[in-house]
């Protein structure tokens, strides 16, 4: 590696500031909470009780308009797992008993709960599990490892590991299976609702239709609520570069983002081609917009 390229990837000054004051912060907000080695907390996070939480090392909590929230009943246990990852606005009640595994990503207004007012049960969420946009995980629910729980999806029992949960009442479909076929994908997640949808920037207005820029931006806005948790600027290095290879995007990925681009820009976008492993790129998406027909 050459000495430009080692340089560029260090990080500059205002980076490490940025990163010694979210581990300064996560002092100060989980200030009685016992937490290991580097958490880093960007953003506000309401903890009404200290008592009975644990949060793993290098956990993080994303910045965003509303605060997480942490709350643990007196005599219940929350545990967070090392390396977990929370977006803005979500949600832990723990009566009882919630445990989150290693690795994992809760995006925006997630809510886990092990109290529904009717019933109290513990609350298990195994290691590598993504839980999207605006989820819900019932009391008595056990997620296996690796499993995806999908935008607005309400999961209320036992998850197998990797699998792909949708809807409500909550569908199950194995992640192996969900990788091979776009079509099932996208008829699960048309019954579901889209909410997340209100989070993205409305797009430049031009004559002749929306904007590159305004495109791009959208997308991104997208990705940093549902999945890069305000990291999509950072990760996306090149926009030619396959979403789906780099690992920001997977099968329902791909489906749920030409969703959101079709009903934000008003267009329909043609589905065998977003399916087309050449066509997944930031550039491919934002030409799918404004090359597409209007009106969905």
């Amino acid at each position: 590696m050459n000495t430009t390229t080692q340089q560029s990837q260090k990080p500059d000054l205002s980076e490490i500031a940025t990163i010694v004051r979210s581990f300064a912060r996560a002092r100060l907000e989980l200030r009685g909470v016992r937490q290991g080695a580097r958490v880093r907390c960007h953003g506000r996070v309401i903890v009404p009780r200290r008592s009975g939480i644990e949060v793993g090392s290098r956990a993080v909590f994303m910045d965003g308009s509303i605060p997480t929230e942490l709350r643990c009943e007196e005599g219940a246990e929350l545990s967070i797992g090392p390396r977990t990852l929370f977006n803005y606005g979500v949600s832990i009640t723990a009566r009882r008993s919630v445990r989150i595994g290693a690795r994992c990503m809760l995006a925006s207004f997630v809510h886990v709960r092990d109290d529904d007012g009717f019933r109290v049960e513990p609350v298990v969420i195994g290691n590598d599990v993504w839980i999207a946009y605006g989820a819900i995980i019932e009391p008595g629910s056990v997620v296996g490892d690796g499993a995806v729980i999908a935008t607005m999806a309400v999961v209320s029992g036992e998850v197998p590991p990797r699998s792909l949960v949708t809807g409500n009442p909550a569908r199950f479909l194995p992640l192996e299976r969900a990788g091979h076929e776009l079509g099932p994908l996208a008829e699960l997640q048309a019954e579901t609702a889209q909410p997340a949808l209100e989070t993205v920037a409305e797009p430049e207005a031009r004559p002749d239709g929306p904007s590159r820029d305004g495109v791009r931006r959208a997308i991104l806005d997208w990705l940093d609520d549902t999945r890069l948790f305000g990291e999509a600027a950072k990760l996306i290095t090149s926009d030619t570069v396959s979403l789906r290879e780099g690992g920001m995007l997977d099968s329902l990925g791909v489906v749920e983002l030409v969703m959101m681009l079709e009903k934000a820009f008003g267009v329909t976008i043609d589905r065998d081609r977003a399916a087309r492993p050449d066509s997944q790129s930031m550039n491919a998406f934002v030409d799918f917009v404004i090359g597409a027909p209007a009106g969905t």
